[in-house]
């Protein structure tokens, strides 16, 4: 009696339209854990473990596609619509632009191609001199400073390029996203 009760209720759940949307949400979050993609217009090396990390890598106007922090299909790898300014004053001259890192100076972003609920959230950029220290803000092109110095997810990514390049990673913000999601914690508020 208990094993039909439970092929019962099995059964039932899987018609529901809120199973279907738990079954989704958790694909979606299982496929954001890596960080796999082919890219252009990326010149160099660079790997970050969170917000630390940098190489010689020109990759302003990279763009990509694969699955990139919480992403799947097409990102920008840099260029923000923003440069970064090294003090956080306005008149500051030394700047840069989002994507590209020079050993001293570094930076890298994220930018997705296509806004919808998953992806609004996950546009980041990180910037840092001496491989870990923190620069300052970044400045729109209207002038408005914005965006603070890493508002990365956790993750662990290496890039490499010559026009075309790979990047590959491991994403364990989203990981976290998907264990709690099976408990229907939705900790990056990324579910439909």
């Amino acid at each position: 009696m208990k094993a039909i009760l439970l092929v019962s209720l099995f059964y039932s759940n899987i018609s529901c339209y809120s199973f279907e949307r738990y079954i989704y949400n958790r694909s979606k979050d299982f496929a954001d854990i890596p960080v796999i993609g082919v890219e252009e217009k990326v010149y160099g090396f660079s790997a970050w473990v969170w917000c630390f990390g940098g190489g010689v890598q020109y990759a302003r106007d990279g763009n990509g596609v694969g699955f990139r922090s919480g992403v799947i299909g097409s990102y920008k790898t840099g260029g923000r619509g923003s440069s970064i300014y090294v003090s956080t004053y306005e008149n500051s001259n030394l700047m840069l632009n989002q994507g590209n890192s020079f050993i001293v100076l570094n930076s890298n972003s994220h930018l997705p191609k296509q806004d919808d609920k998953r992806s609004s959230k996950k546009a980041f950029a990180k910037f840092n001199t001496n491989v870990i220290f923190p620069l300052g803000a970044t400045k729109s092109s209207s002038g408005e400073i914005i965006g603070k110095w890493c508002d990365s997810p956790i993750s662990v990514e290496m890039s490499f390029g010559v026009y075309y390049g790979i990047r590959f990673g491991v994403n364990f913000s989203e990981f976290i996203d998907f264990v709690f999601g099976t408990v229907q914690v939705d900790v990056l508020d990324d579910d439909v």
